[in-house]
Order: C-alpha cells, then sequence, then structure tokens
C-alpha cells in the first residue's frame, strides 16, 4: 500500500495489486490542495495520513480508512515539513513563513478541540459517514451535544423543505 499525491493537488491511495486502481480521496474541492502538495505523511499506525499543500498553505489530516479529511489548519505558506510528535500523539507541522500548528493525531482531542472552537455539531449523518459512528449512536451523540449547547436536537426524521 502506498500514497500519491501530483502538483494538482490531487491525492490517492495506490495499491501493489494490479487489477486495483487508485483511489482518490475525497474533499470538498475535488482536491486535496490548491497547487502542489509538498508533503505526505503516512501514519498508518494512527490511521491517518498528513499532507501539507505548497499555494493554499494548509496542513490536512486524513482518515485512511475513509479517505477524507478529518481536519486542516490554516498556516498562510508553503507547508515546508510535517514532523511526528509520538509523545505528545500530535503532527508538528511548520510553514515557510515559520507559523508552527500542533495537529493532534487522536479523534477524541481532535474534537474537543473542535468543539472547544465552536458550539457546531456534526449531524447523526456527519457522524455516520465521517466518524464511522453507527446511526443510533450517532444520533445520540448528537443530541447530546445539542443539549449541552441549549439547543432542541432534531427529530431523526427531519428534513430541510423548501418553501415552494
Amino acid at each position: 500500500m502506498g500514497y500519491a499525491a501530483a502538483d494538482s493537488g490531487r491525492l490517492w491511495r495506490l495499491s501493489l495489486r494490479e487489477d486495483s486502481p487508485p483511489q482518490s480521496f475525497e474533499s470538498e474541492m475535488g482536491v486535496a490542495h490548491i497547487g502542489p502538495v509538498m508533503q505526505l505523511l503516512p501514519l498508518p499506525d494512527q490511521n491517518v495520513l498528513l499532507t501539507g499543500g505548497g499555494v493554499d498553505g494548509q496542513a490536512s489530516l486524513w482518515s485512511l480508512a475513509l479517505h477524507r479529511r478529518l481536519a486542516t489548519s490554516f498556516l498562510a505558506s508553503t507547508v515546508v515539513v510535517m514532523v511526528p510528535d509520538t509523545t505528545r500523539h500530535r503532527v508538528i507541522a511548520v510553514g515557510e513563513g515559520g507559523r508552527i500548528a500542533a495537529l493532534p493525531l487522536d479523534l477524541p482531542a481532535l474534537q474537543a478541540q473542535l468543539q472547544a472552537a465552536t458550539n457546531a455539531s456534526l449531524t447523526p449523518a456527519e457522524r455516520s459517514d465521517l466518524l464511522g459512528e453507527p446511526a443510533d449512536a450517532a444520533y445520540a451523540t448528537y443530541s447530546a451535544n445539542e443539549r449541552r449547547q441549549a439547543r432542541v436536537p432534531l427529530s431523526r426524521d427531519w428534513r430541510f423543505k423548501l418553501p415552494f
């Protein structure tokens, strides 16, 4: 198993089997980064892949299982190095302009960091898709997070309906 990135910003998982085509990682824009991927750091023991962009100045944490981005840190310049810090279970990313970011490698720590920065919560569908939680557990966690923010959770069958 291997990983490859291109100047176009695309990111793939490669198999050594001849009959297995490359699998692309999904992102909102269709590419991992705007412009070339400058850093590529697979951490299979953690089930994550870290990438650093040149033009977009982003350091991103990807799920190897889901082929999706889990988190992004903006360094505002080319990501020049990414170094694992196994004693603190994180990766240090350094931008060309000297900005440094620490990306936690364990999902609970990452979730806690995101929850501290915002009052938004993932929907049950997002929890299932992104975190792999079973539907019942995803709805229970979503509901608990909404109540913690003094909000009433939406019902399981709620759908957005246009007025026309």
